[in-house]
Order: structure tokens, then sequence, then C-alpha cells
């Protein structure tokens, strides 16, 4: 027999009921039948992960001002998700996306934009400066 404990809330020790894990179930056959569908699970989980990575594709694209200068430092995030890239020393990017994606630029002292991807490859954004009646209402 397997004597199993546990710690409650005060930290003392006490043996865990019979009644609670019960010994007939820790049988090799039980252990294998477990062991069988955790990888059926997990290897569920990697195909699905898979499928979405498959609908990914590269996107390249420049960052610049109203000048036509490059905006080095400009994030680059997928609207709704935490991926992200920031701009190189010229302004430009690459980022993995999705046909459905939107992609979120800012840039501090700029108007944030929101661009959706819809089947483009190559992007050059224009960053206009924040107006003072926009940053007023903020």
């Amino acid at each position: 027999m397997i004597s199993l404990t546990y710690l409650n809330f005060n930290m003392s020790r006490r043996p865990v009921k019979d009644e609670l894990i019960p010994t007939r179930w820790i049988r090799p056959e039980v252990v294998i039948v477990l062991l069988f569908f955790s990888m059926i699970y997990t290897g569920k989980l990697y195909a699905n992960e898979s499928l979405l990575q498959q609908n990914k594709r590269e996107v390249i694209g420049k960052v610049i001002d109203i000048d036509g200068d490059p905006l080095p430092g400009t994030t680059i995030t997928i609207d709704g998700t935490t991926s992200g890239v920031i701009t190189d020393g010229e302004g430009a990017f690459k980022i993995d996306v999705t046909e459905s994606d939107v992609l979120v630029v800012s840039f501090l002292g700029m108007e944030t934009q929101k661009i959706p991807v819809l089947g483009e490859s190559t992007f050059t954004i224009l960053m206009f400066r924040t107006s003072l009646k926009s940053m007023a209402k903020r």
C-alpha cells in the first residue's frame, strides 16, 4: 500500500484518506492509458499550432514621417496580441501576419494608426505628428 501525505494550510502533515486516491487506480494499465491520452491531446495541440503557423506569412515595410524621414524605433504590433516588432535604423520592419491581422503602428509624438493587412505584402506607413487638440482630449 502506498502512503500519501499532504500539507494543509497550517503546514501540518496529515495522511491522505484511502478514498481520495484508491490504490486500485494505480496500476500499470491505468498509467499506460493515461499516458496514451495525454500524448494524443498534446499532439492535437501541436497540430493546431502548426495549422496557425501555416496561415502566417511575412510582410515587410518602412515607417516614415511627413518629411519622408525614416522613424527608427517605431512599434508595430498585431492588434489584439502581444506580438510585435520595432523598426530598425532605417525605419524598416518585418513581421509575420495572417490575412485578417491589423497592424497597430505607434511612435511617441505621432498618431497611432491601425492598418489592416488584407493581402498586402509591402507597406510604406506615413506617420503624422500628434496635434495639440488630440493631446488635450486624452
